[in-house]
């Protein structure tokens, strides 16, 4: 497989949609990327040309069927410097299963292009200036409260328009995790 990024393609995990109108409700005012995205940690974005797409699938069963599904709890408010603006995240307290999964989406990958080598599973829900954030972030916090216990049962690649930007992100692909029931 040729090294190649392509914007319009995503390897994510979706959060389940049992979460989405809570997350949304807060990402509809504070994240710019609210409309083109649901709510997902990436694990690698850019991702692949849809004709990959089969290859990777493939590549991603063969490894990820003995991996069982698993819960994550996401429960920490923290964010990260983009130039003027902090991005604002929901992160897990323990991303060990995440970590390790991503380990293995990277073993079932190895041709494809990584954007980033580590891995630092987030969920994005703002972004605002450095300045003057704190009161906005304990807001964030009060919002948050226990967080989202999620069960993680598959992995999916998302796909948007090549054409029109206006059109959002949406499930092309999906690769169930070993069910435990």
């Amino acid at each position: 497989m040729e090294k190649s990024f392509d914007v319009t393609t995503a390897l994510t995990l979706v959060i389940p949609v049992e979460f989405h109108e809570q997350i949304n409700n807060i990402r509809s005012t504070h994240d710019k990327a609210y409309p083109r995205w649901m709510p997902h940690i990436n694990f690698i974005f850019p991702f692949v040309d849809e004709t990959k797409f089969d290859e990777c699938v493939a590549n991603l069963q063969s490894v990820l069927s003995s991996f069982d599904e698993f819960e994550v709890v996401l429960n920490e408010i923290d964010s990260f410097a983009q130039g003027k603006n902090l991005t604002v995240h929901v992160k897990p307290s323990d991303e060990t299963k995440l970590q390790e999964l991503n380990k293995l989406i990277r073993q079932a990958l190895p041709d494809v292009q990584v954007k980033h080598e580590e891995f630092h599973p987030h969920l994005t829900i703002a972004q605002m200036p450095k300045g003057g954030s704190s009161k906005k972030l304990e807001e964030l916090k009060k919002w948050l409260g226990t967080g989202f216990r999620c069960k993680i049962n598959c992995i999916n690649i998302l796909q948007r328009s090549k054409t029109d930007n206006s059109i959002p992100f949406s499930i092309a692909k999906t690769i169930n995790l070993r069910s435990t029931n």
